[in-house]
């Protein structure tokens, strides 16, 4: 008779199986040179957030971040060498790279997700508020929210995508929360109505 206890006793599952694909592996988990040698697709696989769009887009930030401290230090360099210069290349496009992608879970962005349409940015006719709600809307857009129902949480990442994809339109710290703020008919919370009755007793 087959008895299941002593076949686990026999064949025991390493905990790095069973774990293996619950949890993320932090974005700074990841080399300058790990970033350039990988696509960006792989490197959402291989941090395990293939299907995680919301994390997508912090990792992202996060990476740009890192592949910007090494360019700075490269550029920074007394007398580069061949390899260095090489090297701040390759940095310069992936930062490229990061910039354009869309959180795409093909392997590799569309031509429409490498190149949005971002003709508003260039609109002389629209106030610097009204191209701020634009941007907001846009991310909002691409992490596949509803923009009348924000779920707690996600304002701060929205936030962070905003200031990292157009800083020239989020120049201030308080630029994005004024912009929410004065975009309270395009965007909202979910929990806004339950916060404003909450406000009033």
């Amino acid at each position: 008779m087959f008895n299941t206890d002593d076949f686990f006793k026999e064949n025991p599952i390493e905990p790095e199986t069973v774990f293996e694909h619950k949890k993320p592996i932090n974005a700074d988990k990841f080399s300058v040179d790990a970033l350039l040698e990988n696509s960006v697709s792989m490197l959402f696989v291989k941090a395990r957030i293939e299907n995680d769009y919301f994390s997508q887009g912090l990792y992202k930030v996060e990476w740009t971040k890192q592949l910007e401290k090494e360019r700075d230090r490269l550029s920074n360099l007394p007398g580069r060498s061949e390899f260095d210069n090489s090297r701040l290349e390759r940095i310069n496009k992936k930062i490229s790279v990061f910039r354009k992608w869309a959180n795409s879970v093909d392997s590799k962005p569309t031509e429409k997700e490498s190149h949005p349409s971002h003709d508003w940015q260039d609109n002389t006719t629209l106030t610097k508020l009204e191209k701020q709600h634009k941007a907001i809307l846009e991310v909002i857009k691409q992490k596949r929210l509803s923009p009348m129902a924000i779920p707690d949480g996600d304002k701060g990442i929205i936030q962070q995508l905003c200031e990292h994809d157009y800083p020239s339109l989020f120049d201030k710290e308080s630029s994005f929360e004024t912009a929410w703020k004065k975009g309270r008919k395009l965007f909202m919370m979910a929990n806004h109505a339950s916060f404003a009755r909450r406000s009033k007793k």
